[in-house]
């Protein structure tokens, strides 16, 4: 470690500041080639549905590009880039179990006549 004020080391304060941050994992070649594949729509990268979402926009980058992205970077460019993402519908799941109207049926109490 360099003494203060003597201006040998890194890191001081007559160090330029670093560029604009880390490089992109995708190049620039490969962003403009990403309209193009999601045009061809979720179905065919074997999805349930036509509608993209953020998740899985980062799973086909993966597969064709073999390169990690973060679904919510990935939200920040797409909608610069104009591309629609759709929120996933959040469904009850289905239950095999009886109904609320037959758990009030059965309570085991004989029945109460006004």
């Amino acid at each position: 470690m360099a003494r203060a004020g003597t201006g040998r080391g890194t890191g001081g304060a007559a160090d330029p500041p670093s560029a604009a941050g880390p490089t992109p994992k995708l190049t620039a070649a490969q962003r403009t080639h990403l309209p193009a594949l999601l045009a061809k729509g979720a179905a065919s990268y074997d999805f349930v549905g036509d509608g993209w979402t953020t998740k899985r926009v980062a799973v086909v980058i993966k597969r064709v590009f073999r390169v990690r992205s973060h679904p919510a970077h990935l939200s920040r460019w797409l909608r610069q880039e104009g591309v629609s993402v759709q929120q996933p519908i959040l469904r009850a799941p289905l239950t095999s179990g009886p109904s609320r109207g037959d758990q009030r049926g059965d309570t085991g109490w004989p029945p109460v006549h006004p």
